[in-house]
């Protein structure tokens, strides 16, 4: 199951831009993802069921580099150690 997603841009009354992510088929923490983009671009993040909005103008290689690391670190395989 492969998480598609585009970027959306534009400007609000005030004259700020957004950058709007908006996903066909959501990573399941879609909340985890947002809290990864706030802490990594350091402003305000809005989730919500199929879409992310960041309060600032955002290049998409960008986005899609933050995106690609967090999908590939949640599903790397987890390899549990026994002691004997």
């Amino acid at each position: 199951m492969t998480t598609e997603y585009y970027c959306l841009y534009k400007v609000d009354d005030n004259g700020k831009w957004k950058t709007v992510i908006v996903f066909n088929n959501p990573p399941r923490n879609i909340k985890d993802l947002g809290n990864k983009l706030k802490s990594v671009l350091k402003c305000s993040v809005t989730v919500r069921k199929k879409y992310i909005i960041i309060d600032k103008y955002v290049l998409e290689y960008r986005i899609a580099r933050i995106i690609e690391e967090y999908i590939t670190a949640r599903s790397r395989p987890k390899v549990y150690r026994f002691l004997t």
